[in-house]
């Protein structure tokens, strides 16, 4: 199905979003969202007249516009969990030395809740709202694996994973069943470990402790998986009560 003009406008945003403060030219755009250049100029000016967009002059690039930043004054993305899980997520960074991620899903795409430092180690942009790699990463997979059967099979069908239903399916009734998602990745220094955050009956965000190999490969993994675990349920019964 074709995407709607709205559809066109949000992705457009959404890729103005991932480039800095780097503008991108009119070409730019429409090469990268396979875009009629006509097309994508009549998006673009939609979107200069909404100030979602602004431009510096004539034929120059584009980036996003001051009501596109105002659009987020009210604070972050689900602060009702973030004010619920900040506490605990602290007191976790102290008991734990490491820090502490806590991340949401919307339409397959990831998004950064809230981060409490613990390990100088760990480097990560708290700018970005949305991150990339849902797939290949602990949080991207817990959460995944916890949205209903027709999210997953759309997402699938938008990846172009189809002929892979049945693997990646059943890896993710393991991660369910586990409770947790361990992602030890060979090249990487560290092991993403991820608990689901539960509100109710669904699976609201992924608490995440990214565990650095040597930390992960010793004595110490069982306390810290023990630890990160009883945080992730213990913010799920903070939103429980409310």
């Amino acid at each position: 199905m074709e995407p709607s003009s709205i559809e066109k406008a949000c992705k457009i945003l959404l890729l103005l979003s991932e480039v800095d403060d780097k503008p991108l030219s009119l070409g730019e755009i429409a090469e990268l969202m396979a875009m009629n250049s006509s097309t994508c100029a009549y998006m673009m000016k939609c979107l200069l007249r909404c100030g979602l967009a602004e431009q510096d002059g004539p034929r120059k690039g584009y980036r996003l516009g001051s009501v596109a930043f105002s659009i987020t004054r009210n604070g972050p993305y689900r602060k009702d969990i973030v004010r619920k899980a900040q506490p605990f997520m602290e007191e976790l960074a102290v008991e734990i030395n490491e820090t502490i991620i806590l991340v949401g899903i919307h339409q397959g795409l990831r998004i950064l809740l809230h981060i409490i430092d613990g390990n100088p180690e760990v480097k990560m942009r708290r700018d970005k709202l949305l991150l990339p790699g849902t797939y290949a990463t602990a949080t991207g997979k817990l959460l995944l694996a916890h949205l209903p059967l027709e999210e997953r099979l759309r997402w699938l069908r938008e990846l172009g994973e189809n002929e892979k239903r049945d693997e990646i399916e059943a890896e993710f009734a393991r991660i369910r069943a586990d409770g947790c998602c361990v992602l030890n990745a060979p090249l990487s220094q560290f092991v993403q470990v991820a608990f689901p955050v539960r509100e109710g009956e669904e699976v609201a965000a992924a608490l995440a402790v990214p565990v650095p190999r040597q930390r992960f490969e010793n004595t110490e993994r069982d306390d810290i998986i023990a630890c990160a675990r009883r945080t992730a349920e213990k913010i799920g019964k903070s939103l429980a009560a409310t």
